[in-house]
């Protein structure tokens, strides 16, 4: 497990994230710029912290890249609640799997007001087989039941 500021120990970097408090909860927005193009990388978790550090959750299937020969991805996810999220001085959680070097990285932005995120951190590890049980859709800690599903796309 190796814990970086910085995206040096990853294929892609996250860039221009946002997070704007909605009626439904919050939207996230994103952008995965890749290194290498060939690169196949699952978004699997994505979560929004109000500055209370109370967690909400996106509820969706693991999202990849597709192995396409584009080297940036726009993304585009709600996170829902039963009322709008105060997003600012809280916290933007993204879980993605790096199928290609086999890694699990979770990424940590600060939400600031007014201003771009800070990123907190980005730690990444040995991907572990119910990560990979997940991106498959077999039975295992993730995907779990999901009671409704909130839109994710992959943005043209």
């Amino acid at each position: 497990m190796t814990i970086t500021k910085n995206y040096d120990m990853c294929a892609f970097r996250v860039i221009m994230p946002t997070a704007v408090k909605a009626d439904h909860g919050a939207d996230v927005s994103f952008k995965i710029q890749f290194a290498d193009a060939v690169h196949e990388v699952y978004l699997v978790k994505c979560s929004v912290s109000d500055r209370f550090g109370k967690r909400y959750e996106a509820d969706f299937v693991p999202v990849s890249n597709g192995k396409n020969a584009e080297k940036m991805q726009k993304y585009a996810v709600a996170v829902e609640a039963e009322k709008a999220i105060y997003t600012t001085e809280g916290k933007l959680e993204l879980e993605l799997l790096d199928m290609n070097a086999e890694q699990r990285i979770d990424i940590v932005y600060t939400i600031k007001r007014g201003g771009p995120m800070v990123l907190e951190q980005v730690e990444t590890k040995p991907m572990e087989e119910q990560d990979k049980a997940a991106v498959r859709g077999e039975s295992g800690e993730r995907p779990r039941h999901r009671r409704r599903l909130s839109y994710m796309t992959k943005q043209e």
